[in-house]
């Protein structure tokens, strides 16, 4: 019932919630999102070994090497459709190992070399910096922003927003529901994302051989993908939320 509990309240301040991957520990194999979308996700085996008790729910461990979990695309998880974007915010509560690697977060993206298929990414990178990108695919662009501070191991609760303006402006990173993000990482000319038939991708990439890679290291508790931009107020309420039910102190 407490699960229940949190888990409507989130979802109730986030309003329309496209995944939400809020895993049960009877799930082995795929994973239910928790939105009424309900998409099924699948995992690259099961992870019936991967669950951690923490407070009153669980997390899922990472193994930076080849666990991660896939949604089918589907259009509500575009944000842009060659000519307009959309805002949308990503949330996500995980405790990083701090290595000299990429690490997805979440992302709906596919840089293989000469065919690729981009749309958002949002990771941890080998400086152990937080960036988060939308990609203009067609035209090899993106807009970045960073928070250009090493990420320290711990439980964290990172979320990313992009308010659809089709400038680096409307990119923002919070950690713990502060607004962290302070450098540009973009290129080429923008104009907007694209509806591209990617896959949703949890804790992985496709890498430029064309191979899953970007392999998340340590663990993950929750990851939302919201259909607006998130305000710092909602974003401090999901905060007390997740502190309460996984008895963190963030």
């Amino acid at each position: 019932q407490l699960r229940d509990q949190f888990e409507a309240a989130v979802q109730a301040i986030c309003g329309d919630v496209r995944r939400d991957w809020f895993p049960r520990n009877t799930e082995t194999t795929t994973s239910t999102d928790r939105s009424r979308n309900a998409a099924t996700g699948t995992y690259d085996a099961t992870v019936e070994a991967q669950y951690a008790t923490l407070g009153s729910g669980s997390s899922v461990s990472f193994d930076g090497t080849s666990d991660l979990l896939t949604y089918p695309d589907a259009a509500d998880v575009s944000f842009g459709d060659g000519t307009n974007d959309y805002p949308f915010s990503i949330v996500s509560w995980v405790n990083p190992t701090i290595e000299a690697t990429n690490r997805v977060i979440l992302c709906k993206d596919d840089y293989t070399t000469g065919v690729t298929f981009r749309e958002w990414t949002a990771q941890i990178d080998s400086n152990n910096y937080a960036p988060f990108y939308v990609h203009d695919n067609s035209a090899a662009a993106r807009l970045g922003r960073q928070f250009q501070t090493a990420l320290v191991t711990g439980w964290q609760m990172l979320t990313f927003t992009y308010d659809g303006s089709r400038a680096v402006t409307g990119l923002r990173i919070y950690r713990n529901a502060a607004r962290v993000d302070d450098a540009n990482d973009s290129a080429g000319t923008y104009v907007a994302m694209e509806n591209l038939g990617e896959a949703v991708k949890l804790g992985h990439n496709t890498v430029a051989a064309g191979s899953a890679g970007d392999f998340f290291d340590g663990s993950k508790a929750r990851v939302l993908l919201v259909a607006k931009q998130l305000s710092v107020e909602e974003q401090w309420a999901l905060k007390a939320l997740g502190n309460a039910f996984w008895d963190l102190a963030l």
